[in-house]
């Protein structure tokens, strides 16, 4: 059990890294923008895949401490409040993400019901009337003049 223990932690804090480092190359690329972008894409991709509560609040609260890490080591010119604000954007941008995805699934499953019983389909309609006049170029397609009598050959 120690051996499986070990290698699930050590997984698992690889795909932390791996997280905060894919959240640091969008915010260096894109600025803040790439964090929030990435936190609502992130936020979908919880919502499908449902875990556990704890799991998500840690996902989720990677991206405002990214956010907040840059600010705070690039001595960028914003307000300390201006900060704490794009970082609750980040944060709340994710969980509305994700709980809008999760109603959207549960809206959209199939209900569990017993299957509704097949609808009586009305009978269909009877072929065209066989000395009716054929529609202009109606027989184009088969190589035949439109109007003309279709032999018996």
């Amino acid at each position: 059990m120690g051996d499986r223990f070990i290698s699930s932690a050590t997984t698992q804090a690889g795909l932390a890294l791996l997280l905060v480092a894919a959240v640091a190359l969008l915010t260096l690329v894109f600025s803040f923008l790439g964090t929030i972008l990435c936190s609502v894409l992130v936020g979908m991709m919880i919502a499908a895949i449902k875990p556990r509560l704890w799991r998500a609040l840690l996902v989720s609260l990677v991206f405002p401490a990214v956010l907040l890490g840059f600010l705070r080591f690039s001595k960028a010119d914003l307000p300390p409040h201006k900060g704490l604000q794009l970082a609750s954007v980040c944060f709340g941008a994710f969980w509305l993400t994700c709980l809008s995805s999760r109603l959207l699934m549960v809206l959209e499953a199939p209900s569990a019901g017993p299957p509704a019983p097949p609808s009586a389909s009305p009978p269909p309609d009877p072929p065209g009337d066989p000395h009716e006049a054929p529609l202009p170029g109606a027989g184009l397609r088969e190589g035949r003049a439109a109007g003309s009598p279709v032999s018996g050959v």
